[in-house]
């Protein structure tokens, strides 16, 4: 009997400024069971260091550069033509901020082998909350017969058991963000038109092969999880969608109802205009301006997402006021208004994943982290687990897996502060009269967990090199803390100078502060930004950032700190701590003693340029976030193998090799 060559699929994700999202992306297509495929990444004319954290992570991958971003039709035509060129059947088209579970292409493939050449999309998922999943796709395309109408609310589409096990399900349209297309029905109906640039093109593209009798399918099985508007985080970037969803929203009711319609919804984006006037007139200004060029009959790049306006306004004591005020705000509601669900759980194939649902600020982004961490590995490598983080209650007590966050300072000389009853580790005191203590905050809590997570290289070791603490070893494990997607450009840096001080009374920072207020070097502490978006404006806003200890006795590296303003191509200025060789990056980091601190800042900006192109100007610190990346990675799975050593995981999971060869990570210069 003759085995039949399974076709040939082209997987093409298209990446603009969002490298963190491309290398998840990619580790989820390692996992993929289809055995013909080739994978393409697209930069559609980044500006940031995507194609070098790329290359870094796959070096092998066809990775294809585009001269200028003209959208999203136009940057999957690049590899269109490469799908051509290796007689490919079939292209699949992907978001970077997508994860397509094991057998995702799998199940559009065998849809399109039993229904023949139509469009194929897989199910974008997200997860809630309530710890519900839910299509992440408006319900209005689901109606195989839908036209655009003007005042429809989408409803929220849960997927569940029923949802998971259906057949293939004819619908209007499907998500561009996972899109499977063969290559003979594109030879014989066309391509994506790209005069739409961003958005509506997939909608349009399904709409317009309706009219001559094609089909469209959405596979419920394969799922892909979508979160959804990786490329709005960049500044300015989410108004200049706008601009786009309200003309070509527009457009498509235009051409596929009929004129009242069309004017109906030009008149709902008018209202929201102003609406919208008071509080945010920059979106406001951009709405109504999709909503003119789509009267008008503009259409292609109209406004160029690379050249959104930068937000400059964060460097000014208004922006930074304002942060000031919402944050105390928020502090206000939470003591007077009634509390929010203290936890949040989300489902995960058969695991369960409980956390916080508003832990404390200073730990939040951190843990965010973490928990995507988790997610992503077990969505990779489904589990029979129930994990909860901290004291968050579990349905069923008897099956849970409880996770601790170990993010205190350990290395604290004797006497210091809340140090009564650690002991005296091995790491030997500076002066030569003793050890540091190996201080554990909330130990006997920790030693309960099933797992323990700590942000500090420099911590793991003291505790390792104290001996004492071998109850706790064999539940810790390392997660760096790489929260911000890599920045460095140099330009549109207004703040000179900053630091970050959870308490700016404390006596040594709070001389700090007055000595540089002397010598007029414009040093600004900023408190009160604690969320993600905030910080990363911040950080890529500002050049370098100085780093100091809270007292004289806690000599903990600020990871949490240290690491994202890097990430985010700020020159950190740290007080000098012990063991700073162990981390990787320590020879991009800038040591003084606190005496020396303002002269080497004074020194850092007088000679700006130089100093941050001898720091990013190489990409070597890109290769070794990379090698914490995939350390990070490591870590977690060995936690889940650990803590659920005989759930089921696939053995292609299991085998699946890592982007690169494992090495041990870069020590810097």
């Amino acid at each position: 009997m003759t085995m039949v060559a399974p076709p040939l699929v082209v997987v093409s994700v298209l990446n603009w400024n969002t490298p963190a999202l491309t290398l998840r992306c990619l580790r989820a297509l390692a996992l993929c069971d289809y055995p013909a495929l080739r994978l393409v990444v697209v930069d559609n004319a980044s500006d940031d260091d995507s194609v070098v954290q790329i290359r870094a992570a796959w070096p092998d991958i066809t990775l294809l550069r585009a001269t200028e971003n003209n959208g999203f039709a136009a940057g999957h035509a690049l590899a269109l033509a490469q799908a051509r060129s290796w007689n490919a059947a079939a292209l699949w088209l992907l978001n970077s901020d997508a994860e397509p579970e094991a057998g995702a292409l799998r199940r559009l493939v065998e849809a399109w082998q039993a229904r023949g050449d139509a469009v194929y999309g897989g199910a974008p998922l997200c997860a809630t909350a309530d710890g519900h999943v839910q299509l992440n796709f408006p319900d209005k395309y689901l109606d195989p017969d839908g036209r655009p109408r003007p005042f429809r609310r989408d409803r929220r589409v849960i997927y569940d058991a029923s949802w998971a096990a259906a057949p293939p399900r004819r619908v209007g349209a499907v998500a561009g963000s996972c899109l499977l297309l063969p290559l003979h029905l594109i030879d014989t109906q066309g391509w994506l038109d790209t005069s739409w640039f961003l958005y509506c093109e997939e909608i349009d593209h399904c709409y317009r092969l309706r009219e001559v009798g094609v089909a469209c399918w959405l596979v419920p099985q394969a799922r892909v999880w979508h979160a959804g508007g990786g490329s709005a985080t960049r500044r300015g970037v989410a108004d200049v969608i706008a601009y786009y969803r309200a003309r070509n929203e527009i457009v498509l009711a235009w051409r596929y109802a009929d004129r009242s319609t069309a004017g109906l919804i030009a008149l709902k984006k008018l209202l929201r205009a102003l609406a919208l006037a008071l509080l945010r007139p920059r979106l406001a200004a951009y709405v109504l301006y999709g909503l003119i060029d789509a009267l008008r009959g503009r259409r292609g790049k109209a406004v160029a997402p690379e050249h959104a306006p930068s937000r400059r306004d964060i460097a000014t004591p208004f922006w930074l006021a304002r942060r000031r005020v919402l944050h105390r705000l928020d502090l206000l509601r939470r003591h007077i208004l009634p509390r929010r669900a203290a936890c949040s759980g989300e489902l995960i194939g058969e695991a369960r994943l409980v956390h916080p649902a508003a832990p404390a600020p200073f730990i939040a982004e951190y843990l965010r982290y973490c928990v995507a961490l988790l997610r992503e590995r077990l969505r990779a490598e489904p589990r029979s687990l129930q994990l909860v983080f901290g004291n968050c209650a579990a349905p069923d007590a008897a099956a849970v897996r409880r996770i601790g966050i170990q993010w205190e300072h350990t290395l604290v000389r004797p006497g210091g502060r809340d140090s009564a009853g650690a002991p005296a580790g091995a790491i030997a005191l500076a002066d030569g009269t003793g050890h540091y203590l190996v201080r554990i905050a909330h130990l006997a809590q920790l030693e309960q967990q099933d797992l323990v997570i700590d942000y500090s290289r420099a911590n793991q070791i003291n505790i390792e090199r104290g001996g004492r603490h071998e109850a706790l070893l064999t539940r810790l494990i390392l997660i760096a803390p790489l929260l911000h997607t890599p920045h460095f450009l140099r330009g549109g840096r207004p703040l000179r100078l900053i630091c970050l001080f959870g308490n700016r009374r404390e006596p040594r920072r709070a001389a700090l502060l007055a000595q540089a207020r002397r010598r007029n070097l414009g040093l600004r502490h900023i408190g009160g930004i604690y969320d993600t978006t905030g910080l990363e404006r911040l950080y890529r806003s500002s050049r370098v950032l100085l780093n100091v200890h809270q007292t004289d006795d806690h000599h903990t590296a600020e990871e949490l700190r240290i690491l994202p303003a890097l990430q985010s191509g700020m020159i950190v200025i740290s007080e000098d701590v012990p063991l700073r060789e162990e981390l990787p990056y320590h020879a991009f980091v800038i040591w003084a003693a606190y005496e020396n601190l303002l002269d080497t800042a004074a020194a850092v900006l007088a000679n700006y340029e130089a100093e941050h192109a001898r720091l990013f100007g190489d990409g070597q610190l890109t290769k070794i976030f990379a090698h914490m990346e995939r350390d990070n990675h490591e870590a977690v799975a060995q936690a889940l193998q650990r803590l659920d050593p005989n759930s089921a995981v696939s053995s292609r999971a299991r085998r699946t090799p890592s982007p690169t060869q494992p090495s041990q990570p870069l020590a810097g210069r």
